[in-house]
């Protein structure tokens, strides 16, 4: 049967995409729905329709292939062979469904300028120019023509021992300094971005704890709470007049503060908060001092007024 041929003709993998539409080409047979009736026309026009939409979309990803030789060329570091390996095989399957690839020189001639090798680079652009002008070995000249002319040049710069393949212009020795520079700048930039955010978060808790944060007194491990109060309990505990002022304690010598009125690691003699306060009140004493001569300097101090009066009567005496 005819529907019976055309399924046999397409592959494994078309059968099942046809599967899919069986509803446009099965049907009842004389209204009875439980039997079904391939319809071979209807079969025939499901396998072209796949085929044709298949086929549309397999050439234009064979373009796009072609398309995108210059990044292609970027890929494969200006490898001029494998550039055209791939521009042919993709060619190819294009010719053989019929089809072509518009500005197929154009592609090429961009192609070429994206070679990492200023030489080469050069090279091409002054082919393309006798290209468009028509002019030099360029005249009438078609994609062949051109890749002959690259393929000619690149070897022939591989092959040269004085010649150093990729070597970048000056430009291009500028543009990459620059560019390792923008990006240690931007490193810089994050590492700094960084450290300001921390200290705005530092910052941010101080003013949330109430300002500058200040120093704790004890830093002892505040895990157990309950030893560390007993522990700070006994050194307010001052020793008695028959006991001695300092003492052992593990590997520590603890020794009664008089001013601090606690056991300290440091003696009273050596206490600074008692020379702190024995200046102060050095200071005290000298003020008090000095205020008492002047009060008594001014007691003794005889009233001009007074002491002529008293100059005048004894020269009256006399």
């Amino acid at each position: 049967m005819m529907h019976t041929m055309l399924l046999d003709s397409i592959t494994k993998a078309a059968k099942t995409r046809v599967q899919v539409f069986k509803d446009e080409y099965e049907f009842g047979d004389g209204g009875i729905p439980e039997v079904k009736v391939i319809v071979a026309a209807a079969l025939y026009k499901i396998i072209m329709r796949l085929t044709t939409l298949d086929t549309k979309s397999t050439n234009k990803a064979l373009r796009d292939t072609i398309s995108d030789l210059p990044n292609y060329c970027l890929q494969v570091l200006g490898d001029v062979d494998k550039i055209h390996t791939r521009f042919n095989n993709t060619y190819a399957q294009l010719k053989a469904r019929g089809e072509d690839v518009n500005d197929k020189e154009g592609i090429l001639f961009s192609t070429y300028a994206q070679v990492p090798d200023k030489d080469f680079r050069d090279y091409m652009k002054r082919q393309k120019d006798d290209y468009l002008d028509n002019s030099g070995d360029m005249k009438n000249a078609d994609y062949l023509a051109i890749m002959k002319k690259a393929a000619s040049k690149f070897n022939s710069m591989k092959q040269d021992p004085t010649h150093q393949w990729g070597q970048p212009s000056e430009e291009d020795q500028k543009v990459i300094a620059l560019e390792a520079l923008l990006d240690k700048n931007l490193k810089l930039t994050k590492e700094l971005q960084q450290k300001l955010k921390q200290k705005g978060d530092k910052d941010g808790q101080k003013e949330e704890g109430g300002g500058k944060a200040t120093k704790t007194k004890n830093k002892k491990n505040n895990a157990n709470k309950t030893r560390q109060k007993e522990d700070e309990a006994w050194k307010k505990v001052a020793p008695k007049d028959n006991e001695p002022k300092s003492k052992q304690i593990g590997k520590k010598t603890w020794n009664w503060c008089m001013h601090h009125q606690a056991w300290c690691i440091h003696k009273s003699s050596d206490c600074k908060l008692g020379k702190k306060q024995q200046e102060k009140q050095t200071k005290v004493a000298n003020s008090a001092v000095t205020e008492q001569q002047a009060s008594n300097d001014s007691a003794t101090q005889i009233n001009p007024s007074y002491a002529a009066m008293l100059a005048q009567i004894a020269a009256q005496s006399e």
